[in-house]
């Protein structure tokens, strides 16, 4: 459960929110933000200590999150769509090659949710499709230097509130 908890937010001179309608990135390890701060921001880089109010988050743990989310990515709608993305992209592929590309890619992307890999959760067409389904959350599974996070992004700045004076990262001079 993620409501009510203490995490961390790495930012810089956009301060804790940035530009209206951004995902607000957390970590529950203030190492992780400190570090990706300092990282992006160089010298104004500021770890933020802050309460997280979610109340429906998508976990790519929970099969049934991933069922829900594949069967709105599933739709014939949207399997026409991304065909006709691989056709424009392969224009010499005949209709039977297009299927084989389109299965893969989708076998492709529900491997890399399955793992939390943020490069597939954080796309634009998932994000989109999870706000669809009602989460105003997501984990996604990040990796540094062989350490594995479970982070977090929230939709809705609002619910992401400070909880203490901002601290500066540490640094090592």
């Amino acid at each position: 459960e993620v409501d009510g908890q203490l995490m961390y937010r790495g930012t810089g001179a956009e301060g804790l929110h940035p530009k209206e309608g951004s995902v607000i990135y957390v970590s529950p390890s203030e190492e992780f933000a400190s570090e990706r701060a300092a990282f992006l921001h160089k010298d104004k880089a500021v770890t933020h200590a802050v309460r997280v109010r979610v109340k429906n988050t998508f976990d790519y743990e929970n099969e049934d999150h991933i069922a829900r989310l594949n069967a709105l990515l599933d739709t014939p709608a949207s399997i026409k769509t991304r065909g006709e993305e691989i056709a424009h992209l392969n224009p010499g592929a005949n209709p039977a090659e297009i299927n084989v590309l389109l299965r893969q890619m989708v076998a492709g992307r529900l491997r890399m949710i399955r793992r939390g890999e943020w490069n597939a959760i954080e796309s634009f067409h998932i994000k989109q499709a999870l706000q669809k389904l009602g989460f105003d959350s997501f984990y996604v599974r990040e990796v540094v230097d062989g350490k594995s996070y479970k982070n977090l992004g929230v939709f809705d700045s609002s619910k992401v509130a400070s909880e203490v004076t901002d601290v500066p990262p540490e640094r090592s001079d």
